[in-house]
Order: structure tokens, then sequence, then C-alpha cells
């Protein structure tokens, strides 16, 4: 958790209430991002017999989420989604065969 003493909203504020920002510069500046929600840090419950397709998929997302150019990013994703497949079929079948 970061410490109070060097947040940016508190030295900002401080800096305001010293005169050393004006109203005008305050109001330009972009709030701080909001902290994540405790529903979104908490981990997904994955059950095993999807738990390598959850890993794939989650591969597949870190590979594409970073790229900003959307050109490239959709050759990334189609391709990543191949792999997706591919590894959907490979579970699939593995129940399959415990089934019999």
């Amino acid at each position: 958790m970061r410490n109070l003493a060097t947040s940016p909203v508190r030295i900002l504020n401080e800096m305001h209430a010293e005169g050393r920002i004006s109203d005008c510069a305050i109001k330009k500046l972009d709030a701080p991002p909001m902290s994540p929600t405790p529903r979104s840090r908490t981990a997904a419950t994955v059950v095993p017999e999807f738990a390598p397709l959850y890993e794939t998929l989650a591969a597949a997302n870190a590979a594409v989420v970073g790229i900003n150019d959307s050109a490239l990013r959709i050759e990334v994703a189609k391709a990543s989604l191949d792999v997706v497949i591919k590894k959907f079929q490979q579970v699939r079948s593995g129940l399959e065969e415990s089934k019999q």
C-alpha cells in the first residue's frame, strides 16, 4: 500500500493549500486511477478439467493485451485463438477418453 506521506494526491493538496498550485491547474489534473474492487482481485475458481484451457486462454490474452497496433493485435489474436481451439480440442478429447 502506498505511503500516505508520498501520495500524489496528498502532495498536490498540500501544494494547493500553500498556494504553489492554482485552482485552474488542479482542475486540469487527471484523477488517480481507482483501485480494483476486491472481487476483481480474487482469482477465478477453475475446475481441474478446465485448468489447461484456462491457462492457454490466459497466455493468449497476455500475448495480445499489450499490442497497440490494431492490425498486429488482430493477427496475434487470430493465431492465439488457433492455439486456444487446439487446446480446447485436446481437453475435450481427454474428457471423452476418461469417460470410457
